[in-house]
């Protein structure tokens, strides 16, 4: 009998890209079934798991040792690249061959596997440009996570007078509906606009957005699970720029190298939703808090 693997879901489609590649690998590896069956479940593979099995299979070459008489639960978030990489081919075709497999997140967003590989959006074709930056806004400005985006103009500006890019910059950014995300879109992009350069910004439903990123020569990436995951299983990509990601707490987070020709582009400079209001000329008011609501009695 096939044991099975049964992927929890965790976190928003990004995430749920590479636990499918962690639970595929294994399946093709180890010829475990994925199920959306969470019953009977011996045991649990998470991230310190994946990541201990993943560097010695890396170091030795040698496929570890592991038990295929169980059930498996994958709990984490396999965040990596060489060992996907590894077996990109494999995977590939297993996607293929298993199609209808629905990966899901824990926002009630889900696709099927082949969705990855050949989309069926609206009928329209899925645009391929030269050089395309992804901006991961939204939740990231209000958390503090979103990156300075004096850095990422600076890194545009040193782009174009290198001749490194295209005269045409296409900005894939979730539907933005702040003034501060609109702002930080302008800001980024003004120096490139005021060169004569051409913007163009594709927001669009959220896999026509994953193939628009797949689809490109050069990629910029953002500090996005989304965004990387397009990275690693385009067939198209010839150069990838990652930012200078350092998050030592993150075991489940290796990532750095999605194609041979990747180059670093940007420290990976986050900063508050406070401070990005001083970089963009956007008041944020201060939360309200005893103290914060003090000093708004006495500035009346």
């Amino acid at each position: 009998m096939t044991h099975k693997i049964y992927l929890f879901a965790a976190a928003r489609m990004g995430n749920a890209i590479f636990r499918y590649l962690a639970g595929v690998l294994f399946c093709i590896l180890y010829g475990f079934r994925l199920s959306d069956d969470d019953s009977d479940l011996q045991e649990t593979v998470d991230d310190t798991f994946f990541l201990r099995w993943m560097n010695e299979y890396n170091k030795t070459g040698v496929l570890p040792a592991f038990d295929t008489n169980k059930n498996y639960k994958f709990y984490g978030y396999f965040q990596h690249d060489t060992v996907y990489l590894k077996h990109k081919e494999e995977i590939l075709q297993y996607i293929r061959e298993n199609p209808e497999y629905v990966l899901r997140g824990d926002n009630g967003q889900s696709i099927r596997a082949i969705d990855l590989l050949d989309p069926v959006i609206d009928g329209s074709d899925i645009p391929s440009y030269d050089l395309v930056l992804h901006l991961r806004l939204e939740d990231f400005i209000v958390i503090g996570f979103a990156i300075n985006p004096d850095v990422i103009r600076s890194f545009l500006n040193n782009l174009k007078e290198k001749g490194q890019s295209s005269s045409t910059l296409t900005i894939v950014v979730k539907q933005p509906t702040s003034q501060m995300e609109v702002k930080y879109i302008e800001y980024v992009t003004q120096d490139w606009k005021s060169s004569g350069s051409t913007v163009i910004i594709e927001s669009n439903s959220y896999m026509k957005d994953f193939h628009i990123m797949k689809n490109a020569r050069a990629l910029i990436c953002s500090c996005s699970t989304f965004c990387w995951s397009a990275a690693l299983l385009s067939d198209c990509l010839e150069t990838a720029y990652m930012p200078n990601v350092h998050h030592p707490d993150r075991i489940w987070e290796t990532f750095r190298r999605p194609v041979e020709d990747t180059r670093p582009c940007y420290p990976n400079m986050e900063c508050s939703i406070y401070k990005l209001g001083q970089v963009l000329g956007v008041k944020v008011p201060l939360p309200r808090t005893r103290r914060t609501t003090r000093i708004r009695e006495l500035l009346r």
